[in-house]
């Protein structure tokens, strides 16, 4: 049932820019010369550096620290314990 209610999610995002994009045309908003522009791609630049910088390290921690426990409590926990409760109270439904 909750899928039903979020499956217009995507679509309202894609409107919503849509038309974001025709009101900076009614005000005359360049977006090419803003995304072009020296400075933009300078701190566009920077904000890539960032995130890769954070992937790099939340793949360092989830691969060191987190992986093992996370994988053991997905298979001993919730597949063998959790997952036949719901598999047998949807099946009853």
């Amino acid at each position: 049932m909750a899928s039903k209610q979020n499956s217009g999610g995507f679509i309202k995002i894609i409107l919503i820019i849509i038309v974001l994009v025709i009101v900076l045309g009614i005000f005359k908003i360049d977006l090419r010369a803003i995304t072009d522009s020296e400075v933009t791609q300078r701190n566009m630049d920077v904000i890539k550096e960032a995130g890769d910088k954070v992937w790099v390290f939340g793949l360092h921690v989830w691969e060191n620290y987190i992986k093992e426990p996370a994988l053991w409590v997905w298979n001993q926990v919730v597949l063998e314990q959790i997952w036949p409760i719901i598999s047998d109270w949807w099946t009853s439904h």
